[in-house]
Order: structure tokens, then sequence, then C-alpha cells
């Protein structure tokens, strides 16, 4: 079972809060003639989504970004550490055979 974090539960509330006063004020039992709470309504939900919005976008493209990444074997940075570590193998055995002299 998936442990949910505190922000998880809080951006569901919110979330559900918003969806559940859209269905009221669509259905006629929440009726706001206030323009400033209209207002005010509109942009916490824009706000709300945006941030919903790119919060996704962001894991959206870390998923396509490993995704692509992860078909074509090595990434640059695995190939420069194996490189790496050739190297310093070749320079150990260098190291080794002077000792020996």
């Amino acid at each position: 079972m998936a442990k949910l974090s505190l922000s998880g539960v809080i951006w569901s509330v919110v979330i559900t809060i918003l969806v559940a006063f859209e269905i009221l004020q669509f259905s006629g039992i929440i009726r706001l003639s206030s323009i400033a709470a209209n207002f005010y309504i509109f942009m916490f939900s824009l706000v709300t989504i945006s941030i919903l919005a790119v919060i996704g976008a962001i894991f959206l493209g870390i998923t396509i970004a490993h995704r692509l990444l992860e078909s074509k074997g090595f990434t640059p940075f695995e190939i420069e550490m194996l490189s790496m570590k050739e190297q310093i193998s070749e320079i150990k055995n260098a190291i080794d055979e002077l000792n020996r002299k």
C-alpha cells in the first residue's frame, strides 16, 4: 500500500474542494453574485491548476527523458565513468610495475 505524503493529501483536499464548489455552483445550490468573490475563486483555481500542470509537465519530461536514454545503452556520464575506471586501473598497474622494479 502506497503511503501518501502530507503535501499529496493537501493537494487532494484542495482539488476536491474546488471540484465540489464548481459542481454546487453549476447545479445552482451555491450562487455567488459578487464579482470580487467570482474573481478570487477564479484566480485561486487558475493558480492551483497552473502549479499542478507545471509539476505534471516536469514529471512527464523526466519520464520521457528516462525512457529515451534507457533504451540507448549507457548514458554519456556512465561512459565517461567507465573510461575513467579503465584509466585508474592502468595507472595502478603502471605503479605496481614500478614498485616491483
